[in-house]
């Protein structure tokens, strides 16, 4: 069967703002490697050629490989299993797509809001964050969305960085313009970390369900927790923007979501595994004053996932891998992003 190349849009004056200069074309070469990264293929000659004669720039051509049939029908493939999704709340808006805020409308002032996923390396990056912008005005703490939306629109306008648990809907109670931010972590270790942290920390108000049970049977307790979402596929819910237990089932669909908001342009992510190189993007961009190899609130010693999934019964064990499993997915299209992204600067 003949494969469908991605469409390149035709780089025009007119399709830009006269009041920004315009990007320079990518490179055959950089075409070639976003080919890679995004659709995990190598670009056949016709598609370098479309490139070339397009004179797209580096946002263009990112927007038009994840926009592309091919990239959608990878995504399909990956998360449409027959069972996967059962009634849910339809969403609020339809699902963003890449190209939906251009750079053009983020100015470096803009509210920025941190998306604290637990157990990423985010309490770190927000005491860093706190450190290098002492006389930002802050949102942080406990019930930050809850707070948020109490607040009068004139107060919220005045906020520099809003920090917490939050989910990507958070940002609709921002007017205008703002930036992201989140570190992402692999799935299963974040799960087990989670508990563990959890089961050590007395003002969680889980804490003593999980510092009676052992790791898998506080998953088979948590699957009819109010709490379960932020064990099941959490990372995936907090950037597609809906945590709440309703949203139990519709996963497909929180997937499209989490992967609009991670590639927008509006989002700056890492990953914990590389802190110290996001945190050398976030220097550069100057969001922070130099790296740092402090780190808060980390666990006293490294939990050992082998073994505790060693010590999982089977029902156990497919709690936890129905728990990673959309994560897993979101993770990894994440990398490949963030591997086009860097590419293409």
């Amino acid at each position: 069967m003949t494969r469908a190349a991605p469409a390149i849009p035709a780089a025009t004056p007119a399709a830009r703002p006269t009041s920004t200069p315009a990007s320079p074309p990518v490179s055959r070469d950089m075409a070639a490697l976003a080919h890679a990264l995004i659709l995990g293929r190598r670009a056949s000659p016709a598609e370098l050629d479309a490139c070339q004669a397009s004179g797209i720039d580096r946002q263009g051509l990112r927007a038009a490989l994840l926009g592309s049939a091919e990239f959608q029908a990878q995504l399909a493939h990956q998360s449409a299993p027959a069972d996967a999704e059962t009634a849910a709340p339809a969403p609020t808006k339809p699902a963003p797509t890449p190209d939906t805020i251009t750079p053009d409308t983020i100015t470096p002032d803009a509210p920025l809001l941190f998306l604290h996923i637990p157990k990423t390396a985010g309490t770190t990056l927000g005491q860093l964050l706190k450190t290098a912008h002492p006389e930002a005005a802050w949102l942080d703490g406990l019930a930050v969305a809850r707070r948020l939306r109490a607040m009068a629109p004139e107060a919220r306008a005045r906020l520099d960085i809003i920090q917490g648990h939050v989910p990507h809907q958070t940002g609709e109670l921002i007017a205008g313009p703002k930036r992201y931010l989140t570190v992402l972590r692999m799935p299963g270790p974040r799960l087990l970390s989670y508990y563990n942290y959890i089961a050590r920390a007395p003002d969680h108000p889980d804490h003593a369900r999980a510092r009676a049970l052992s790791f898998g049977a506080y998953l088979e307790a948590s699957l009819e927790s109010p709490l379960r979402p932020w064990l099941d596929n959490t990372q995936m819910r907090l950037i597609a923007g809906r945590d709440g237990p309703e949203w139990i089932g519709a996963e497909a669909r929180l997937l499209e979501h989490a992967i609009a908001h991670i590639a927008a342009p509006d989002m700056r992510f890492g990953f914990s595994e590389t802190f110290d190189a996001f945190q050398a993007e976030l220097v550069a961009e100057g969001l922070l004053p130099a790296v740092s190899g402090t780190r808060h609130n980390a666990a006293p010693f490294p939990a050992d996932l082998e073994e505790a999934l060693a010590a999982l019964t089977a029902p156990q064990r497919a709690i936890f891998d129905a728990y990673i499993r959309w994560d897993s997915w979101f993770y990894d299209i994440a990398f490949r992003i963030k591997g086009a992204r860097n590419a293409c600067l």
